[in-house]
């Protein structure tokens, strides 16, 4: 389009860029505002999907004006006569790489896609499917606000596809992998999210382009902490991993997306709370923050040993001490070192013993040991377990055991419930009879601390 043409009140003054499907130029109004104007290419259109997808985008734009976060449309034109070029007039902005500057900080970075997928989640809960061609070169910053343009391929209700059958859609180096083979029943929205993480990774990363693939948390070449100074990269590797799974139903919302970038984005002390329960959310947050899906088989199952022992030290160590220390007896500490602790035979592995007694007495002590084992000699096979229960009294020269167990169990699964069930009620059971033995032990042989 040469200098000085006039499309409307609008007069045409220089170049700023192009793409498939229309040419960006610097316009200026009648009032002497300067403005951009995408004027579509004429032409011969191999695809076929040129004037639709234009069409496609004035009609979004259209309905929404002035909506938050969207490249707003000044003036736009649809002449029936294809001779005449069609076009649509929008502000001038600044691409989101050059608002950005070099080498920005992580948090300013964040910050900027926080808001993008902010923007994308609002539009998600009107009904619009997703944008579908998410990238750096179609984000950019209009004054103080972050927006989203080139909505050429945005899929909402009602709309005229744009894009024949079986062809890959949106830009390659982003693209979500189903968008490769059918865009038009691929679920747009889980795409967005897989796009806008790999603008996350690439921008924040200093790339043209992000890595191919899923940018698993356990290889260190795709970590975004890899390849930022920021001590806090590491809680959005978790996140960029899930949001470049394969499978598009294991990716985040939209809005998950936009609510873990914005909680990232500006950390904030956590309250104070009375009722403890109320940090729960937080403690929730932070754990899937920092857990990588991309695991090895050992890590997944030192967490499936460390889950299991957090439950069964919750529902049965710590009631069971509640209970012994109504009875009036003392935390007398961990067992000496000169006791042998009870292990099951076949069986190995550690467990928590505290002992209880009476403060002025040298001996006999309580002892309880309650914990998760795993099945020898493969120690590393943690997906056979079992939980121990021992109660016992220890003596001097001897020890008196009123309980043990083994429960075995598959980690992961219901059978540790079932097992912590069934130990907890074996012990309350039998807990009044052991304490009383316990403290007729006391009295026969129970030695003074301080004697004369």
């Amino acid at each position: 389009m040469k200098r000085g043409t006039t499309c409307g009140d609008w007069r045409i003054l220089d170049r700023i860029d192009g793409g498939g499907n229309g040419e960006v130029y610097r316009c200026q109004g009648l009032d002497g505002t300067e403005a951009a104007i995408k004027i579509l290419k004429r032409g011969p259109d191999r695809r076929g999907d040129r004037m639709p997808r234009f069409r496609n985008e004035i009609h979004f734009l259209r309905e929404r004006r002035d909506y938050p976060g969207v490249l707003p449309m000044l003036d736009y034109a649809l002449p029936d006569d294809p001779a005449q070029p069609s076009w649509y007039v929008m502000p001038i902005v600044i691409p989101l790489l050059k608002a950005l500057g070099e080498a920005p900080e992580l948090p300013v970075v964040v910050d900027a896609i926080g808001h993008i997928a902010h923007t994308l989640a609002r539009l998600a809960a009107e009904g619009v499917e997703g944008h579908r061609d998410i990238k750096p070169e179609n984000l950019f910053r209009l004054n103080d606000q972050w927006v989203i343009g080139d909505f050429g391929l945005v899929k909402y209700p009602e709309q005229r596809t744009g894009t024949k059958q079986g062809r890959a859609l949106g830009p390659s180096d982003f693209m979500a992998p189903e968008m490769r083979h059918d865009a038009d029943t691929a679920k747009a929205q889980p795409a967005d999210v897989y796009s806008l993480a790999k603008t996350l990774w690439a921008v924040a990363a200093g790339r043209r382009y992000p890595p191919p693939g899923e940018l698993r948390g356990d290889r260190h070449a795709l970590r975004l902490s890899s390849h930022v100074d920021d001590r806090r990269a590491t809680l959005l590797d978790p996140l960029i991993e899930r949001c470049t799974s394969h499978e598009p139903a294991t990716r985040p919302t939209m809005q998950d997306l936009a609510q873990e970038l914005i909680w990232w984005s500006a950390p904030r002390s956590v309250p104070v709370q009375a009722d403890l329960s109320a940090y729960a959310e937080e403690v929730a947050r932070l754990r899937d923050a920092n857990r990588v899906e991309g695991e090895t088989e050992r890590e997944r199952l030192a967490r499936l040993y460390n889950e299991a022992l957090t439950r069964v030290h919750s529902r049965l160590l710590l009631p069971l001490v509640g209970a012994v220390e109504r009875s009036g007896l003392q935390n007398m500490g961990s067992v000496p070192r000169d006791f042998k602790h009870w292990v099951p035979d076949g069986y190995g592995g550690s467990a928590n013993m505290p002992c209880w007694g009476i403060e002025t007495l040298a001996s006999p002590l309580l002892v309880a040991s309650i914990g998760v084992v795993h099945k020898l000699p493969s120690a590393e096979d943690t997906t056979d377990l079992g939980i121990t229960a021992m109660l016992a009294t220890l003596t001097k020269n001897s020890q008196h055991i009123y309980l043990q167990e083994l429960e075995p169990f598959r980690s992961g699964s219901l059978q540790l419930d079932q097992a912590i069930d069934k130990l907890g009620r074996k012990i309350n059971t039998e807990l009044p009879a052991i304490i009383a033995h316990f403290l007729t032990t006391c009295r026969e042989i129970g030695i003074p601390r301080k004697q004369g």
